[in-house]
Parts: structure tokens; sequence; C-alpha cells
């Protein structure tokens, strides 16, 4: 069985919900996010009135980094996005039953786009115009690239079909940045490899097994490009942090 996250959105109110260790209080000027799979708490002293948007986990997943971080944080709805937002999942939940579940789907997909962006982008960075479609596509375009940067066979075809758009489409959305879509997989490929091999607790690791479990099979082209990348070799930077640890732990001695 699939899990799912519900969107909770209060007409009237105040509803408090608790989850994860958070508590936030939400009226009709705040939204905020629930897991459903794990344990949470609804309370409210007077009567209330709710509306949803409940999807799967994993579609939400493709648009938010940190699915938890956002449960139980109250998020202002208005003006602006977030009202946006609100406004039509509600006017969906009033004419759902004249909407085809085709047209319905659609819509609900714009709306977690528009939801995705209010949610996590600040105010300086929220996009205006035209150019909110192509935020919503780049921002589902770097979740689903985080998500499987490990895979080798990941590219920008791929990323373009799991998210739903043409691989053309997906190049343009990316040309005002400063990285191509496979310039993003590559620097993505090398920043988790730095960390790997910064982690002392990977120290039985290879270099190469490293490597290969961040998406590089060759070994002779991802020594050139970390170092191009970071200006010092794989080997280099490992002895470099093992050298750090061993200072650190000796000074705590």
């Amino acid at each position: 069985m699939s899990q799912s996250c519900v969107f909770l959105f209060v007409k009237k109110g105040p509803l408090t919900i608790e989850q994860f260790g958070r508590e936030a209080l939400l009226d009709s000027s705040s939204c905020s996010l629930v897991d459903l799979a794990s344990p949470y708490v609804l309370k409210h002293a007077t009567l209330t009135d709710t509306f949803f948007l409940k999807a799967p986990e994993v579609v939400i997943r493709s648009r938010f980094k940190d699915i938890h971080s956002h449960c139980a944080v109250a998020r202002p709805i208005g003006p602006g996005m977030g009202r946006i937002a609100a406004d039509m999942i509600a006017s969906l939940v009033e004419n759902a039953s004249d909407v085809g579940d085709q047209e319905a789907a659609h819509l609900a997909t714009q709306i977690l786009d528009i939801l995705a962006i209010a949610f996590e982008a600040t105010p300086a960075d929220m996009p205006e115009g035209p150019s909110l479609a192509r935020a919503a596509v780049r921002k589902r375009a770097l979740a689903y690239i985080d998500r499987w940067i490990g895979d080798p066979a990941l590219d920008p075809a791929r990323v373009a079909a799991a998210i739903g758009v043409s691989t053309r489409y997906l190049h343009k959305v990316f040309e005002s940045s400063e990285k191509s879509v496979s310039a993003h997989i590559r620097a993505m490929r090398l920043e988790r490899a730095r960390q790997d091999l910064s982690d002392q607790r990977l120290n039985q690791q290879s270099i190469a097994e490293i490597a290969g479990r961040n998406g590089f099979l060759n070994q002779s082209f991802f020594a050139t490009s970390f170092k191009k990348e970071f200006g010092v070799s794989p080997r280099s930077l490992r002895t470099g942090a093992r050298t750090q640890a061993s200072g650190r732990r000796n000074a705590s001695e």
C-alpha cells in the first residue's frame, strides 16, 4: 500500500497539528503538511472546517527535498503563491463532481508544483509570470536528480521522462542557469563523492567503490573531473581528511 501525505488547509479554526515532535497552530491564513504514514495528532477546541489535498508520498517527494521538514510547520498562504494554491484546491474540492478524473489529476499536479514553490522558496526567489512553470519543472528535475544521482544510467532524457516533459523542453528550462542538466548531474555526483571521501566512517571503502556508488563507472574520468572541480585528486583529499581527523584525535587525548 502506497504511503500518502496531505496538505491541510483551515477554512474555520483554529486547529493544532502535532507531528515529529513539533506543534503548529493553523488558521485561515496558514497551512501545513501531514505525513499519514507517521503518528500525528489534530486538536481543536471549537468547530473547525478544513479542506485538503492528498497525494502519494512518492509524488510529493519528487517536488520536496525533505518532506518531514514541512510537517507540523505552519506556512502562510497569502497573499501570493500560497493563496493561489489554496484557492485552487478549495475550488477543486467544491467542483470535484463536475471535473473528470483525468482533468482533476492534471489540476492536482499543477497545484502541487505551486505548493512546492510556495513552501520552499523565499519571497526574493519567488518566480513571477511565465517563469513559474519553468521554475516548477526545474525544481522537480533537481529533486529527481538528487534522488537518483547514484545511478550511472541517469541522464537528461531519463529525467525529462520521469517528470513528464520533453528532453528539449528540459534543456530549455536550464538555459538560464549556470549549469546544463548534464553539468548539474556531474556536479552533484562529484559533491557526493567528495563528502564520502571526507567521511572517516567510510575509510574501509575504496575510492573506486565510492566513485561507483555515486554514478562514476570510469575511474579515469572520475579522477580527472574531481581534480578539475576541487583542485585536488580524490586520493589527496582522502589523505588530507585522514590526517586532519588523526590530528583532532591526538589533540583531544
